[in-house]
């Protein structure tokens, strides 16, 4: 069937760079043309970047909202259900560490690796590359400062 993308193992854990046992929960729908992985890592044992102890309990979960260049022809965004810790010892609160996107970004790993990449090729565009990958130009350029020199 044209149009239908079946999700599989193989898909959840190349998209997300993770295997499945590191997932709680995934589900996938599609609303207004947008395809939307909706998931939850397991928690694990984390400590604090602060004072480097295992002190550690979930203050709240944040729904992040991602973009996503999994699939060409299809925009995709990826809702994160993040767990924030504080710790016990020194107070300070974090997020859980993740593969495939930075706390300070909302645009996934692999994007801006598929957005550098398409950079390179001699005829594209900032505005090409933007709407290949779902992403506005802006976004686009951004990323450019952001990685090459």
């Amino acid at each position: 069937m044209e149009g239908v993308i079946f999700i599989t193992d193989e898909i959840i854990t190349n998209i997300l760079n993770i295997e499945l046992k590191d997932l709680e929960d995934f589900s996938s729908y599609s609303k207004d043309g947008i395809l939307y992985h909706d998931f939850t890592l397991k928690n694990r044992e984390t400590s604090c970047p602060n004072c480097g102890l295992y002190s550690c309990n979930i203050k709240e979960y944040k729904a992040r909202k991602i973009k996503h260049s999994a699939y060409n022809q299809r925009n995709c965004v990826l809702l994160y259900h993040a767990r924030r810790f504080v710790c016990k010892d020194c107070g300070r609160t974090f997020y859980e560490s993740n593969p495939f996107v930075s706390t300070e970004h909302s645009i996934s790993k692999l994007t801006i690796i598929n957005v550098l990449n398409e950079l390179k090729e001699y005829n594209s565009t900032f505005s090409s590359v933007a709407e290949h990958n779902n992403i506005s130009s802006t976004q686009a350029e951004a990323i450019f400062d952001d990685y090459v020199n």
